[in-house]
């Protein structure tokens, strides 16, 4: 059985704007070029067609989770391995 774990920014079809974003001194910049070497450029990633994607190859969609739920999931499992009778 073949699984995919695919982990980045991103947002689905219908919050989908843009695929590169550009930031710079905590804000928005229009362009990369307006402060090289200062600028974070990031890409995000279109989740909707990546499923899409995905299922037209035959497999399936576990479902999707933002990186909060994802992080503070992962440390709540590890508390409780850790201590097993609660904190």
């Amino acid at each position: 059985m073949a699984s995919v774990i695919a982990v980045d920014f991103g947002f689905s079809r219908a919050e989908f704007r843009e695929v590169l974003r550009v930031r710079a001194k905590t804000s928005n910049s229009r362009s990369p070029f307006d402060e090289i070497g200062e600028a974070d450029i990031t890409a995000h990633v279109n989740w909707t067609d990546l499923a899409g994607a995905l299922q037209a190859n035959g497999l399936r969609v576990a479902g999707f989770i933002d990186q909060h739920h994802f992080l503070t999931g992962i440390i709540s499992e590890l508390v409780a391995a850790v201590h097993p009778a609660g904190p």
